[in-house]
């Protein structure tokens, strides 16, 4: 009998051993389930908040709202480095052009092109030159007016309203910038001059 007690005691301590085991390796594949879960969790919020983020143009609101509600948008030409003109626009240089169109396919596209997230890219340094713009792109709402001005010196665009304004990094949009001014003026021969050396550029 004492054998035979002593053999159910050892099976029994078997089975406890057994059934701890399994309890700890079920216990060790929940916790690691859940830190899995935890993990996928955090990473998807960090990248849903990383595109959220993409997702919002640089450009400040006060100047989208006006020009997403703009009925009418002028194309003006200027001559930064003329001193003594007739036609001056305050802060920009000397008229040589003025068109002002009501087309609502041109308006939306010059909006998409300067709304889009994609269009500007924030910088730590800001570029040190003078703002000197060849076209403005005037936005004319009922909200007001937005001027966006654009440098082909130095590749700055600037929105203006009243006396506020934003300067940002134009390089990306020089070329689509050119190509909605075109729409204005397809016949001028410094949009041109300026479109074909865009493009030898990237030969």
């Amino acid at each position: 009998m004492g054998a035979k007690a002593q053999e159910a005691s050892e099976c029994d301590s078997d089975k406890v051993s057994i059934y701890n085991i399994t309890l700890f390796f079920t216990f060790m594949k929940k916790t690691i389930l859940i830190g899995t879960l935890m993990f996928l969790c955090t990473t998807a919020v960090t990248v849903f908040a990383g595109c959220l983020e993409n997702s919002k143009s640089v450009v400040p609101e006060s100047y989208l709202k006006v020009m997403k509600t703009a009925d009418s948008v002028s194309f003006v030409l200027i001559d930064p480095w003329v001193e003594d003109a007739k036609d001056w626009m305050d802060g920009y240089g000397e008229v040589l052009n003025n068109v002002t169109l009501k087309d609502k396919e041109i308006i939306q596209s010059a909006y998409n092109l300067l709304s889009d997230p994609k269009s500007f890219e924030v910088h730590d340094v800001v570029k040190n030159c003078t703002h000197m713009p060849d076209f403005v792109i005037a936005f004319h709402s009922k909200k007001g007016d937005v001027k966006v001005s654009y440098s082909f010196y130095c590749d700055v665009c600037r929105f203006a309203k009243g006396e506020t304004y934003d300067e940002f990094d134009g390089e990306i949009i020089r070329s689509k910038f050119l190509e909605i001014v075109r729409k204005a003026y397809p016949k001028d021969r410094y949009v041109r001059y300026l479109i074909k050396r865009e493009k030898s550029n990237f030969k």
